[in-house]
């Protein structure tokens, strides 16, 4: 009676240990399918407050490693506080290159330093790549960006 008394302590000790685990602990640590969207929007050259693109970049790399992720901005990035007005965008392009971002779109603030600084000096540092349908050049009826991106 004591020695059954002492295996089912024992076992129930080991079943209280394992429902206390993470479920993470029991999962595969291979790459999961899902597929993460980060996205930013209206930061007007906010790049350190709220989450920072610092704490951004933390979280992508942590979702790098489980899944497949894009980062991308929906607009207003480039302008807007002393840092990026002053670098006319440049530091606001730079810091979105460090976090990884895989796609912008421009918003009506992100001209806020002329058509041709966007077009040829700050999407042209971008290690990302601009889009937009809506964008096009008067002349040509072109759009200026990739209207769009397919990401597989």
């Amino acid at each position: 009676m004591r020695k059954k008394k002492a295996i089912l302590s024992i076992l129930l000790a080991l079943c209280l240990a394992a429902a206390m685990m993470p479920m993470s602990a029991y999962a595969a640590e291979d790459v999961s399918n899902d597929i993460v969207v980060i996205y930013t929007g209206d930061m007007h050259g906010a790049v350190d407050s709220n989450i920072t693109l610092a704490g951004l970049k933390a979280y992508a790399n942590e979702r790098q490693a489980k899944s497949r992720y894009l980062e991308i901005d929906a607009g207003d990035a480039l302008s807007g506080n002393a840092i990026a007005n002053a670098s006319g965008g440049k530091f606001v392009v730079e810091a979105m290159n460090e976090v990884g971002y895989g796609i912008a779109v421009p918003g009506v603030h992100d001209f806020d330093f002329g058509v041709t600084t966007l077009t040829d000096e700050l999407a042209s540092l971008a290690k990302f790549q601009y889009v937009s349908c809506n964008f096009a050049d008067i002349e040509t009826g072109r759009t200026v960006f990739k209207p769009y991106e397919i990401v597989t």
